[in-house]
C-alpha cells in the first residue's frame, strides 16, 4: 500500500512538471491517446488454503504473550512450519475439510481478538480475509464457494491493493496503470498528461470515466481522444459529448453487426441509413423510430440479418444508442 501511494505521489509531481513543459515547449494537446497496462506486483502466488494458513501464521506472530499461549495448541500445526510446507503435505481430497477447519479457527480467533486487536494492521487484514472466504449463517461458519470469490479479494498480505485480472490471455496480480499522452502529429515531442493507478480488475472504461474530466481540466483544448476498444461505454459517451471531445476507438468490443445501421444527427433530428435506404426518424414517448420501405427491405439480400423489426421494418433507437453508433464510426473520419 505504501509503495502504491509513493508511486501515485511521484506521478502527481511528474504531471505538475508536465503542465509547465507543455506551455514552454508549445506542445499541442488537442489530440491525445490513452491506454493501460498491468503493473505486476512482486508477490507470491498463493492458493486459497495457503493464503488462509499464511494469515494465521502472521496473526500469531503479533499476538501478545498471553494470547499466544492461549491459542498455541490450536495453531501449532500451522505455526511450526511455513504455509508452503503445510500445503505441500496436504492431499487434494483433504482441501474441503481443511477449509471447514480453517473456517472454525478463523471464527474463534476473530470473536476472541477483535476488540483487543482492531487497531492492528495485521488483524485488519486477517479480518478482511475472514470475511472474504467465510460467512456465518445461524451461528455456524460456512465456507464460501470458489465461484463466490471475486477478483478483488486479497491476493497476498504483502500487497493488500493487488487484485486479480485476466486481460485477453494475460493473467496478472497487481494494479492497472492508465496513461494518457499528447498525440498531435505536428508535435515534435509528446508528453504524458495523465496517469492513474487503479486496482487491475478495474475496467478501462471505468478508469476513463473517472479521469476524463480531470484530463479536460488540465488540457482544456482537448478535442480528440484515441483509445482501444475497452474504453467505450454509455456513460463515457455522455461525458465526452458534454466536454466536446470526440472519442475515437481503434476497435470496438462485442460482435460486429452483419447489417450496419448509421445514425446521423442534424439540428436535433436523426436520419438512419442501411446499405439500401436512408430515412428520417420520428420521436416516440421514450425513444426514436425509423420506418423503412418494406418493399425495398423484402428485396434486400441482408434482410434476414437486419436489426429492424421483421413485420414492419421499423428500427428503434435511443439517444444513447446514437452516441454509441457515432463513436463506432468516428474512426472513419480520420485522414489516411
Amino acid at each position: 500500500m505504501e509503495k502504491s501511494l509513493a508511486f501515485t505521489m511521484e506521478f502527481c509531481l511528474t504531471l505538475r512538471l508536465t503542465e509547465e513543459q507543455l506551455k514552454k515547449l508549445k506542445i499541442k494537446t488537442n489530440i491525445q491517446r490513452s491506454d493501460s497496462f498491468m503493473a505486476m506486483s512482486n508477490i507470491r502466488n498463493y492458493g486459497r488454503v495457503q493464503l488462509l494458513v499464511e494469515m494465521l501464521i502472521r496473526l500469531y506472530r503479533i499476538l501478545k504473550k498471553e494470547d499466544k499461549e492461549r491459542f498455541k495448541d490450536r495453531l501449532s500445526e500451522y505455526t511450526k512450519q511455513t504455509s508452503g510446507q503445510y500445503i505441500y503435505k496436504l492431499e487434494r481430497t483433504e482441501i474441503p475439510k481443511e477449509l471447514e477447519k480453517l473456517g472454525q479457527i478463523y471464527h474463534k480467533l476473530y470473536e476472541a481478538l477483535r476488540e483487543g486487536y482492531k487497531e492492528i494492521v495485521i488483524f485488519s487484514i486477517f479480518e478482511r480475509v475472514y470475511q472474504e472466504h467465510f460467512t456465518v449463517v445461524k451461528n455456524k461458519v460456512a465456507v464460501k464457494k470458489n465461484e463466490e470469490l471475486h477478483s478483488g479479494i486479497l491476493q497476498s498480505p504483502d500487497d493488500i491493493d493487488a487484485t486479480y485480472r485476466k486481460k485477453g490471455e494475460k493473467i496478472g496480480k497487481g494494479q492497472s496503470v492508465n496513461v494518457t499522452e499528447t498525440a498531435n502529429p505536428e508535435n515534435e515531442l509528446n508528453l504524458l498528461t495523465d496517469i492513474a493507478v487503479k486496482p487491475n480488475n478495474t475496467d478501462d472504461s471505468d478508469i476513463m470515466n473517472d479521469r476524463i474530466e480531470s484530463l479536460k481540466e488540465k488540457t482544456p483544448d482537448l478535442k480528440e481522444l484515441h483509445t482501444d476498444g475497452g474504453y467505450g461505454s454509455e456513460d463515457n459517451d455522455k461525458k465526452f459529448e458534454e466536454l466536446g471531445i470526440t472519442h475515437i476507438q481503434t476497435a470496438v468490443r462485442g460482435r460486429k453487426s452483419k447489417v450496419e445501421m448509421k445514425i446521423e444527427e442534424t439540428e436535433g433530428e436523426y436520419e438512419v441509413s442501411c446499405p439500401l435506404q436512408k430515412v428520417k426518424s420520428e420521436k416516440t414517448r421514450s425513444r426514436y423510430k425509423a420506418c423503412f420501405d418494406k418493399g425495398v427491405c423484402d428485396r434486400c439480400s441482408l434482410a434476414g440479418d437486419c436489426p429492424t423489426l421483421i413485420q414492419k421494418r421499423v428500427y428503434y433507437f435511443t439517444r444513447e444508442q446514437y452516441l454509441a453508433n457515432k463513436r463506432k464510426r468516428n474512426i472513419n473520419t480520420l485522414p489516411l
